[in-house]
């Protein structure tokens, strides 16, 4: 407790069944965390144990993720765990639907997309959370536009997806693999979204005129023949001048992106006006 308390000013600020939260102080940067104080006596098995290291294990695991609360430090001693987190002064997600009382379906449905994503990163990089609800969602200011940070990892688990030796834990070659795993899901979400914008009419293919016309209209096009690029890349072996779908758009990004390296860059996307 030494330590904790020469650099930060305590405050409590919940109590909880296994210790207490405090709000916390630096006292030169004045800057604040929230501080989850485990008194050990209360961990009464191995398994309540067990459940606290995961817990430190998992959200080090999920550091650097937008929308999930990070983990700061871990102070250890021979009778309390802190545990020094990045703290959400916005309220509840459940207070803040109380409160509004209705959202409109555009609100809604960003904000379940919102909750949605997050899940998702979890399951993608092998955690499970296993406590999802509107209370373990807080926002961190209260900002009207706030992010929301998914918060309680104390019954979280790692997956299978990314544990692949299953000995419960992650180890720096897993890791590697889930994130790069969870980084090609990214890049597949952005290549779709492009191949929509170029698809006018929603007929799941893009013809040499909706190319052209797209390029053309961000000012993105460096003068090379398009039909070349896409008879370069036509992984369906159709004509150049017929459809092209979704395996044709992730080579012409590749190959679009090779040649604008070899003249100098892209060009950036001019706003309009």
């Amino acid at each position: 407790m030494k330590v904790l308390t020469t650099t930060y000013s305590l405050k409590v600020k919940e109590l909880g069944p296994f210790g207490v939260t405090h709000l916390i102080t630096h006292k030169t940067t004045l800057e604040q965390f929230a501080c989850k104080t485990i008194v050990k006596r209360k961990l009464v098995n191995d398994g309540d144990i067990e459940d606290i290291c995961r817990e430190v294990q998992i959200m080090h695991h999920l550091a650097s993720q937008p929308n999930i609360v990070e983990l700061k430090s871990v102070y250890k001693y021979k009778h309390v765990i802190h545990l020094v987190m990045e703290l959400c002064t916005g309220s509840e997600l459940f207070y803040r639907i109380t409160a509004k009382q209705y959202y409109f379906e555009r609100a809604a449905a960003l904000l379940l997309r919102t909750i949605v994503q997050i899940v998702h990163t979890c399951h993608s990089i092998g955690v499970i959370h296993r406590d999802v609800k509107l209370e373990n969602f807080l926002f961190l200011n209260k900002d009207k536009n706030s992010p929301l940070k998914l918060i309680d990892f104390d019954l979280s688990f790692f997956t299978s997806k990314a544990d692949a030796d299953g000995n419960g834990t992650i180890d720096y070659k897993e890791f590697i693999t889930a994130t790069l795993n969870l980084n090609r899901i990214d890049k597949e979400e952005h290549l779709y979204i492009a191949f929509q914008y170029f698809d006018k009419d929603n007929n799941r293919f893009i013809t040499v005129e909706e190319l052209e016309h797209g390029l053309k209209e961000y000012n993105t096009h460096d003068g090379r023949d398009i039909n070349e690029i896409l008879s370069e890349v036509d992984a369906n072996n159709t004509d150049c001048d017929g459809p092209h779908g979704m395996n044709d758009m992730t080579l012409m990004t590749m190959k679009l992106k090779d040649g604008n390296h070899e003249h100098g860059g892209m060009k950036g996307a001019q706003s309009k006006e």
